[in-house]
């Protein structure tokens, strides 16, 4: 039995265009965190020398806590939440997607 045959005539058009939409939400939601993944990268490599030169070679102190706090946390939370979440969502939600699509 195929999916449209599951769903009344007269809504179906509405949930497919809904699910189509839904789709490429995901699709840029994944773009965007790629993106900002790249970003936050590019700028803490870019950025290393001069961490280097003035910050590793200081006494700690809260100033470098808090700034160490800041560099390092973004690249934890992203590791951990956007990219099993969204990059490597699962493929069940693409999977639907492509049966309603069809």
């Amino acid at each position: 039995m195929s999916v449209a045959g599951l769903i009344p005539a007269s809504i179906s058009k509405e949930f497919i265009d809904s699910i189509t939409n839904i789709h490429s939400q995901l699709q840029t939601s994944r773009f965007m965190a790629i993106s900002a993944i790249t970003l936050l990268v590019y700028d803490w490599l870019t950025t290393l020398d001069k961490e280097m030169k003035f910050i590793w070679g200081r006494k700690w102190s809260f100033a470098r806590v808090v700034y160490h706090l800041n560099r390092v946390l973004p690249l934890l939370l992203l590791s951990t939440i956007l990219i099993p979440n969204i990059l490597f969502a699962p493929s069940r939600y693409t999977s639907t997607a492509s049966v309603l699509l069809s």
